[in-house]
């Protein structure tokens, strides 16, 4: 451990501090010590040190628990800066498409009506209270306190419920969005593209870790950019059109406060060849760690290719926030990646299918469930399967996801006092939660 230079002292003090849970002292500079004080506090989880250690205490002064809140909670999202000025939020389809072919993302403004969003909202609410009386310790199945929707429900998608599917999946302003993605129909006359997924996730409020990064389709980043694959052979190796394309509905106000996602555009990915762990994160790029998708309004769309880094922030608000999803699949990478006789999966009722406009009834042809088939009986039914949660976390989660911004008493004081001054709404925690926050995880 070193002293700080008056540059450093400006970062965020999680840089400076051992990474092994409970160890208050400083973090050594050399990389071998992969962010901890000493290699022997590495390997025995804070109960001895090493030469390398001089046994100094992490700083604690209140400048660093500033410029942590700032980091960690950015009154502005630095998705401004790392885009260089480029605008993205639009209310122009052809222009949100162009956006995300470019950077990977894009917000589209307005994309979901007022009742509509209230409707989809309403059926969040109650599969996450189903959800809650099963999992009363909040271990969640995306880590604590979060939860993928598909991943909670027997099918392992949403087309069931009638709200996804008529007001996420059948979206004329995302529909068109799509058709300047994936182009016009095919010479066989079938939609270029394909309704794929209807799901989201939540995050409870009160939940103080960020996710570590990842990509939902991690081995077609790895082909798209590192494999030098024909592209016309594999199209999920294509860099456009996109092979998936999420579609993340805001239907509730996202603020600095209550885990709006983060992302990583297409140019910082580029520049970096491997995801990092959250801890190191703060050291390496603490503005990937601001980079949130914020302000959102209700309605807004939040569209991304689905291989660009993304992850959970921390929701210091006392209500879960909610992120459902519609994602619709290019047709070319649909037929790479499902044979003929795999193609057709019962997911839509019919009562539901029949409800849709002829536009969407095209792109779910091939999900369209019959009188027999189990899932006509569970119509707007949340169907939850019986684990709802991880039975034990895999060993990435455990390393990579389990950091807590609140672990620090000093960033919690920063919180509660900008807290105080914002306490007129309910962007953040009450002063109880924020400080049972204050236990290190």
């Amino acid at each position: 451990a070193t002293s700080l230079s008056p540059s450093e002292s400006r970062l965020p003090m999680s840089i400076f501090k051992c990474a092994t849970p409970g160890c208050t002292l400083a973090m050594h500079r050399h990389g071998e010590y992969l962010g901890h004080c000493c290699h022997r506090c590495r390997c025995t989880c804070g109960e001895s040190h090493g030469p390398a250690c001089d046994g100094e205490e992490a700083p604690v002064d209140a400048s660093h628990a500033s410029a942590a809140l700032h980091a960690y909670f950015p009154a502005n999202s630095s998705l401004d800066r790392l885009q260089k000025g480029r605008s993205w939020r639009t209310r122009d389809p052809q222009e949100a498409a162009a956006v995300l072919q470019d950077c990977g993302f894009v917000v589209l403004q307005g994309a979901l009506s007022r009742s509509a969003a209230r409707r989809v909202r309403r059926d969040c609410r109650r599969i996450s209270g189903a959800v809650n009386r099963r999992d009363p310790q909040r271990d969640g199945n995306r880590g604590s306190g979060r939860y993928s929707f598909s991943s909670l429900t027997v099918p392992g998608n949403l087309f069931h419920m009638a709200s996804w599917s008529q007001c996420l999946v059948d979206n004329p302003e995302i529909l068109d969005v799509m058709e300047h993605i994936f182009g016009p129909p095919r010479v066989d006359g079938q939609p270029a593209y394909v309704a794929y997924e209807a799901g989201g996730d939540f995050c409870l409020g009160n939940v103080a870790q960020f996710q570590a990064l990842h990509s939902d389709w991690s081995s077609a980043t790895e082909q798209a950019f590192m494999s030098g694959e024909d592209e016309q052979a594999n199209p999920i190796a294509r860099w456009s059109p996109p092979p998936l394309v999420c579609v993340n509905y805001c239907v509730q106000p996202l603020t600095r406060w209550n885990g709006a996602m983060r992302i990583v555009p297409w140019r910082e990915m580029m520049r970096h060849g491997h995801l990092p762990c959250v801890s190191w994160e703060a050291e390496a790029h603490p503005q990937w760690l601001a980079a949130k998708v914020f302000p959102q309004q209700i309605g807004d769309a939040l569209l991304r290719d689905v291989r660009v880094w993304h992850g959970g922030t921390p929701n210091l608000s006392g209500d879960a926030r909610y992120l459902p999803s519609a994602m619709f699949m290019s047709r070319d990478a649909f037929d790479y990646l499902f044979d003929a006789s795999a193609r057709h999966v019962p997911l839509i009722p019919k009562i539901i299918f029949d409800s849709l406009s002829l536009r969407a009834q095209r792109l779910c042809v091939d999900s369209i469930a019959g009188d027999t088939d189990e899932v006509t009986a569970h119509v707007d039914d949340p169907w939850l399967r019986p684990q709802c949660v991880w039975a034990e976390a895999p060993s990435w989660e455990t390393c990579r996801a389990q950091w807590s911004v609140m672990a620090s008493p000093d960033v919690a004081r920063a919180v509660t006092m900008v807290q105080r001054e914002e306490h007129r709404s309910k962007r953040v925690a009450d002063l109880t939660s924020v400080n049972r926050m204050c236990t290190p995880v």
